[in-house]
């Protein structure tokens, strides 16, 4: 009977010496336990870079009655123009031409026949006849309508390019282009104004259009032969 006692005795001694002796494998005596793992972090996506701008730009020489068009910073095309008969101005209800960047901001009247008139920007179906005495300012073939990029000079109330419907488009009145004869807007021939809409593209990273006094007073004028 003591024997039996004994054996048992002695068997759980040594389960216990096991279980004291992994103990001490898996962690020192007296040593702390190590702190949890860290939550996996979300990996964090780098910013997209920036948009590109257009490869093609436009300047309009109120002085010289030009619009010159760019691509990667070498002329394109040029073409004459008429700007307002008011002068250069900003103000609303002035029918003057604003200077300062501008970007197209939308093209209307794709695809429409040349000479189309349009109203409140809408093709009216209607065909002009040109060089003939109007006694409104028909605007035909293509619209292209600006928006200021500038606040104080062309963006903002009072002065806002987009809200006074600042264009530049076709017209009846093209015995007229190559002087200031408009009512703010850039007029332009109806075959200059369709071939340009063809190679401008709208949006704030689109073409982006300058309008100044002379080409020569940008701090940086584009390289060309005028």
């Amino acid at each position: 009977m003591f024997n039996f006692a004994f054996f048992r005795l002695q068997r759980l001694l040594i389960v216990i010496s096991c279980l004291f002796l992994a103990h001490c494998a898996v962690l020192p005596w007296g040593a702390e336990p190590p702190p949890p793992s860290p939550a996996p972090q979300p990996q964090v996506k780098p910013p997209p870079p920036p948009p590109k701008y257009a490869d093609t730009e436009i300047i309009v020489d109120v002085e010289r009655q030009m619009l010159f068009l760019f691509k990667n910073k070498k002329l394109l095309k040029q073409y004459p123009v008429s700007t307002s008969k008011f002068g250069i101005g900003n103000r609303q209800d002035s029918y003057q031409t604003p200077l300062g960047r501008h970007y197209i901001a939308h093209k209307i009247g794709a695809n429409a026949a040349i000479n189309t008139i349009f109203k409140a920007r809408s093709n009216t179906q209607s065909v002009a006849v040109i060089n003939q005495q109007q006694e409104e300012d028909v605007i035909t073939s293509r619209i292209m309508w600006l928006k200021g990029l500038e606040d104080g000079v062309n963006r903002g109330p009072g002065i806002d390019s987009y809200d006074r419907y600042i264009y530049i488009h076709g017209t009846a009145d093209e015995a007229s282009i190559g002087k200031p004869a408009s009512f703010g807007c850039v007029r332009m021939r109806n075959d200059d104004v369709i071939a340009l809409f063809s190679l401008v593209k709208p949006g704030r990273y689109g073409t982006q259009v300058n309008i100044v006094k002379r080409i020569e007073d940008l701090k940086k004028p584009p390289l060309m032969g005028i």
